[in-house]
């Protein structure tokens, strides 16, 4: 059961990439300001760099756990802890460009209201670190995917209610018949554009929580 499990769950890379640096410097960034002397804004910084905090603790969390779990577990564990990283550091930039928390697992919704200028400097970032991907055919989808799996890998069975074992184990059968068409796979996980865009997101979120003029520039 296990091995079918493997099978019609599998994780396949949405891309080949390299490790690709751009050269000349990185693009600035200007935020608008989210820090004050007094009221909420001041609570609003804390509340930044304990997201801030908590985001990098789930990272490196994340690594942990990949590194110590044999590659046949096929745990979700650690991908899942980097999807709530990129949750917290994404409403950081939110809230601190927008002077709005952020809600909900939709992160297509909360990176289309950033400025179209952060938007495009974000996924600037992610090339830099990842080269070219599906982030840049189709950002928004991308988003949307990781948003989705997080809530439904916590609780990937329900994705096979109603399904008989027999019938389980077909799917996951006819789905590697066809060549695993990443297009058809239950959980598409695009783990390069993960590792530029929490890269991505790092630098940002990190330059909000110590700036300390109130902006980024």
């Amino acid at each position: 059961m296990l091995n079918a499990y493997v099978v019609a769950h599998v994780t396949i890379n949405s891309t080949e990439s390299r490790p690709y640096a751009a050269k000349g410097a990185r693009p600035g960034y200007r935020l608008g300001r989210f820090l004050s002397s007094n009221g909420p804004l001041q609570m609003n910084k804390l509340k930044l760099q304990l997201m801030h905090r908590e985001a990098l603790r789930r990272l490196a969390d994340a690594e942990i756990l990949s590194k110590a779990m044999p590659p046949e577990e096929n745990s979700d564990s650690a991908y899942l802890l980097k999807l709530l990283g990129l949750e917290l550091l994404l409403k950081i930039v939110f809230e601190a460009e927008l002077n709005k928390p952020g809600g909900g697992h939709a992160y297509e919704k909360l990176f289309g209201e950033l400025p179209p200028s952060l938007q495009t400097k974000l996924l600037a970032l992610a090339g830099e670190r990842v080269g070219p991907s599906a982030l840049v055919e189709n950002h928004e989808l991308v988003l949307q995917k990781w948003g989705k799996n997080f809530v439904d890998l916590r609780y990937p069975w329900e994705s096979y209610e109603g399904l008989s074992e027999e019938q389980y184990l077909t799917l996951g059968e006819k789905w590697m018949s066809k060549d695993a068409p990443l297009e058809e796979a239950k959980f598409r996980y695009y783990p390069q554009e993960l590792l530029g865009f929490l890269s991505a997101l790092r630098l940002v979120a990190s330059e909000i929580v110590n700036s300390s003029d109130n902006a980024i520039t």
